[in-house]
């Protein structure tokens, strides 16, 4: 049980810069929203990265002022990589929010619920309730913000060992405990940050506080699930339900296929001998409409859904559709190199698996598929320029005929050869040329 004097909460008046780093990595980007309080009918986001100083959160916190002056709630996402679920990345904490101002009385002919506004002597008596209730829980919360009607609460977690799938179902298990608002199970789920104002009402504003704020109280998945007796062997089955609720029912494969080991040698066909391309974009196109299910040496049928080969998948979670010629791959875990809600092209795994430029990208499948880029074949035609002026500069027969214009030019000729070498070592691009011919720049001292 932690102290705190449930009858007068006294504002801890904690930075909410120092609020959000209890939160957040230093350098790790905090993602905001900007939402109208009274209407809701718009949300704005900000995002702002998390520095080692306040320099760059001072002007989040003019931005903020603006807004709030506009009518808005200040929120941040709890989590971490994005604004959008699919973009989460790693957990922050496990959290609820207990919202006591309306009591749902039932609902009316047209099946709309019929809701009662709690008064405020009776959203007190609720919140002191709540935290008796918070105080005699077994694990102690880090972190409980008071809002208007209610109380965000956290359980920090360590940093590591977090799986993201894991999340609704510990979310859920909070939910049953508490008896806290239900929609709270969101990677993305967003909630207010301390020191701005609750807007809905604007002629009574409410500020936001932190009453607890412990970050030093941190604790892993399993801790918080043990003791909610959240049954963490049911992940796969909460998966398995995510993916039937995004994607409805499909025929999935059983056969577990191997983690990707690389762009499969076999992928060289006669078509591809020989074949010349004239730009980078005619390269681009070719590659991206190659049978990306036989390059990557996957045995599945287009857009049939199969266990992820980039990482350890326990569900059907990739499929590889094929859009009028163009191959793309789409994982639906967050935790996959693949998960992309457009979806993966041949040159863009290659790019994420390698950790390389998409250029870069693009060489290595070239080299794969015997492709010759332009720019190499551009460079080898000069390359082969400089080797024959460089021959015939070594060439010293034509000088021993005429020994007049021997005498005149031979100083000259070591001059010529390291300006000839400098022009070799030089070949840059197609785009930088004279009448075809290769550009460079060398000081001259005199």
């Amino acid at each position: 049980m932690f102290n705190l004097d449930i009858n007068n909460r006294k504002d801890l008046q904690i930075d909410d810069f120092k609020f959000l780093q209890a939160f957040k990595e230093p350098g790790q980007p905090v993602f905001f929203r900007i939402t109208q309080d009274s209407t809701r009918s718009f949300g704005k986001n900000e995002n702002c990265i998390m520095m080692d100083t306040e320099e760059e959160y001072g002007f989040m916190r003019i931005v903020f002022k603006r807004y709030q002056n506009k009518g808005c709630g200040i929120f941040f996402v709890v989590n971490n990589g994005g604004q959008k679920g699919k973009d989460i990345t790693s957990i922050s904490a496990h959290f609820g929010d207990a919202d006591f101002g309306k009591e749902i009385m039932g609902t009316d002919e047209n099946g709309k619920e019929i809701v009662r506004y709690r008064t405020q002597d009776e959203i007190e008596k609720y919140k002191r309730n709540f935290l008796i209730q918070l105080q005699q829980f077994q694990l102690e919360v880090s972190v409980i913000v008071e809002t208007k009607n209610g109380f965000h609460f956290y359980w920090l977690l360590e940093k590591d060992n977090q799986d993201l799938n894991a999340f609704k179902l510990i979310q859920k298990a909070i939910i049953q405990k508490f008896n806290t608002d239900q929609s709270i199970v969101d990677l993305n789920r967003i909630l207010r940050i301390p020191n701005y104002l609750h807007l809905k009402n604007p002629s009574n504003p409410f500020k936001i506080k932190c009453i607890k704020f412990d970050p030093t109280l941190r604790y892993t998945q399993r801790e918080i699930a043990d003791i909610l007796k959240c049954d963490l062997s049911k992940v796969e089955n909460q998966i398995i339900e995510d993916y039937k609720e995004n994607y409805g029912e499909r025929n999935i494969l059983k056969e577990k296929i191997p983690v990707f080991q690389g762009i499969t040698d076999k992928v060289i066909t006669n078509e591809q001998n020989g074949r010349e391309f004239y730009n980078l974009d005619e390269i681009i196109s070719y590659l991206r409409r190659q049978n990306m299910i036989e390059v990557l040496g996957i045995k599945v049928e287009p857009n049939t859904p199969f266990r992820c080969i980039f990482h350890d998948d326990h569900r059907p979670s990739a499929v590889i559709a094929n859009n009028k010629g163009i191959y793309k791959y789409f994982c639906n875990s967050p935790l996959c190199i693949c998960h992309n809600q457009n979806g993966l092209d041949l040159i863009d795994i290659v790019s994420k698996e390698k950790s390389i430029p998409f250029i870069e990208a693009v060489t290595h499948l070239c080299n794969k598929f015997s492709i010759e880029m332009p720019e190499v074949r551009w460079r080898k035609s000069q390359e082969k320029k400089y080797a024959q002026n460089f021959n015939s500069l070594q060439d010293n027969s034509g000088l021993k005929r005429y020994t007049s214009l021997n005498k005149i030019i031979r100083w000259g000729i070591r001059v010529l050869t390291e300006i000839n070498q400098i022009g070799m070592d030089n070949i840059t691009s197609e785009k930088f040329n004279f009448n075809g011919e290769n550009v460079f720049f060398f000081p001259i001292g005199f």
